[in-house]
């Protein structure tokens, strides 16, 4: 059952300004993905963030990625993962496995009027790292190629996020 809950949050469309007032978790500058695992840290929106433990059950919470776009459209997919420690193999079975980015369809270049967006609701997620043990502070997220890709694509996201949204 979680699968389909996972499929409905890569569906999830949300507009900008739902997420705007909510923001918990954000990336400071864009991610350019390559050819392997790329990794990336969310800061806290607030000095006094208790972790992503404390939002389980307070609300409902998503991953946003905004300003997806690649030079040329790889031809590769990525899965995302939620606090994957750096040594694991991923899986698809991974507590933190969130779902797959492609970059079929995107612009060449950034476009700040319409940007792509993607969404996964995380509820699920934090449930079962927490039961794992495994939510960590700051956040990560981490992208994994589905096979290696010939460099020069320069996929991107320009904007990761994790919001709050309406109970």
């Amino acid at each position: 059952m979680w699968r389909f809950s996972r499929l409905f949050g890569v569906i999830l469309a949300l507009s900008s300004t739902a997420w705007a007032d909510d923001m918990l978790y954000d990336v400071v500058q864009p991610v350019e993905l390559g050819v392997g695992r790329t990794q990336v840290e969310l800061q806290a929106s607030t000095p006094t963030d208790q972790g992503l433990a404390s939002w389980v059950g307070r609300g409902r919470l998503v991953l946003a990625l905004s300003g997806i776009w690649a030079a040329e459209a790889p031809a590769v997919a990525y899965h995302l993962y939620l606090d994957l420690p750096r040594d694991s193999v991923p899986s698809v079975d991974d507590p933190g496995y969130l779902g797959g980015l492609n970059f079929y369809d995107t612009p060449d270049h950034y476009v700040a009027e319409h940007p792509k967006r993607l969404s996964f609701l995380l509820d699920q997620t934090l449930v079962r790292l927490r039961d794992a043990g495994r939510l960590t502070q700051p956040p990560t997220l981490t992208f994994i190629p589905v096979r290696p890709e010939e460099p020069g694509y320069s996929p991107r996201v320009e904007h990761i996020s994790i919001v709050r949204t309406g109970d």
